[in-house]
């Protein structure tokens, strides 16, 4: 339960990283480089493969990073916010970055990244209609555990390379997101409940990108989700 001192901080992080991750780099470029809405061609998801289809190598690529970029920005914002409110982190940003030093660090990085997530699929300043929140996600994934992150990216990029689907990739990786985050937090000699804190979170990521990808995944189940770099009419209409 939320004591009354993190009330205040928690609603301004959760408000922050909400409006940060409501910029849709996606729509952003392909406005830029294509003069498109990225939600008028190809699968209409606003998101990095769509911005690869819609406007090339070089805006996905940017798209990529600034969607991973502001997750971060949101987290070491809220952090900040926090610092100064109650004195929890550390006010060193490379100790907040990578050493979760108690549950109260843990809870401000999942808060600020879930709300950022949400701005990302339902962004604020472009009706609501935004990504599928993957990139944001792993954004969330290193900041809380990196070595869990290198682990999903791994089976990620295995995956495509055997499959070249990217959503059933996506959905591969996050799947083993809770696994890897147990076996790491285990690993590192973790107390209980950063074991159970991390898990739980991991979860609730995990299931929010399948909520996300529900048209995927009946597009997978009825065999009809496109390969990736596949350059027919159809599988221009339907991806991740």
């Amino acid at each position: 339960m939320i004591s009354a001192e993190f009330l205040l901080p928690s609603l301004l992080a959760a408000t922050a990283s909400y409006l940060i991750g409501s910029v849709s780099f996606s729509i952003i470029f392909t406005r830029i480089f294509a003069k498109k809405d990225v939600r008028q061609v190809g699968s209409g998801n606003a998101g990095m493969t769509n911005v690869l289809r819609a406007a090339g190598k070089f805006p996905a690529g940017l798209t990529f990073a600034c969607d991973f970029i502001k997750c971060v920005a949101a987290i070491c914002f809220s952090l900040f916010i926090f610092n100064v409110f109650t004195g929890v982190g550390s006010s060193d940003v490379l100790n907040n970055i990578f050493v979760n030093s108690n549950v109260e660090v843990i809870f401000i990085k999942f808060l600020s990244g879930l709300f950022c997530m949400i701005g990302h699929i339902y962004p604020l300043y472009f009706g609501f209609r935004g990504g599928k929140g993957v990139v944001t996600m792993s954004a969330l994934v290193f900041m809380i555990s990196w070595q869990a992150y290198i682990i999903c990216m791994s089976i990620f990029l295995i995956a495509v390379i055997i499959s070249r689907i990217v959503s059933l990739s996506a959905l591969i990786s996050v799947s083993s997101l809770p696994f890897a985050t147990f076996g790491v937090t285990w690993a590192a000699g973790g107390k209980t409940e950063f074991l159970i804190a991390n898990t739980l979170f991991a979860l609730v990521m995990a299931a929010i990108i399948y909520i996300t990808h529900i048209p995927n995944l009946k597009r997978l189940a009825a065999g009809t989700e496109p390969k990736f770099g596949s350059k027919n009419a159809a599988e221009s209409k339907k991806n991740e």
